[in-house]
């Protein structure tokens, strides 16, 4: 999952530089090595909390609205906070200054926009097919111990969500 959203993000960045006439160089290749990091951390923050606080029986759909309703917020945080830290540099007298800004910033809104609404969309469509496709299907794996350690909000980050309870360790049975 996280591959297929660096994949288009990247795809997209590519596509921008296109339309703006930003040539492929050693900045723009920097700034989209730094794509990676900042995909994989907003698709995980939201895969993690859809699969950690899964229910039993759970539709992927719910699970990924719960992981958006916990996690969204952070990670959207995370999106604000990104744009605000390389804003500023769009104003330097440097051309490669600018061009790395304006690149990250789209790397940004993107790769957040991605894993806070095309991320769900597509795990929620996959769910729905999934279950047409098997009959009896599950949209989630069933848990089979119990209890099951909630993801909390404001525990996203860090992947603290899994082990942050002291309660047993479900285990997942993959239907």
């Amino acid at each position: 999952v996280a591959f297929l959203n660096i994949c288009s993000v990247l795809l997209t960045v590519f596509g921008f530089m296109g339309i703006t006439g930003i040539s492929a160089n050693a900045v723009t290749y920097t700034s989209c090595v730094m794509a990676v990091g900042f995909c994989v951390d907003y698709t995980c923050h939201i895969c993690h909390a859809a699969v950690h606080g899964a229910r039993s029986g759970e539709t992927w759909a719910a699970a990924m609205r719960r992981s958006i309703e916990t996690c969204g917020y952070d990670v959207l945080h995370g999106c604000t906070t990104a744009l605000l830290g390389v804003f500023m540099l769009i104003f330097a007298n440097s051309a490669g200054f600018r061009i790395w800004s304006l690149v990250c910033m789209c790397i940004t809104i993107i790769g957040g926009t991605f894993a806070l609404v095309t991320l769900p969309a597509i795990a929620s469509a996959a769910s729905l097919l999934l279950r047409a496709g098997t009959s009896g299907g599950k949209g989630c794996p069933e848990v089979t111990e119990t209890p099951v350690c909630e993801v909390k909000p404001g525990i996203c980050q860090g992947g603290e969500a899994a082990g942050s309870c002291n309660e047993a360790v479900t285990e997942v049975d993959e239907a």
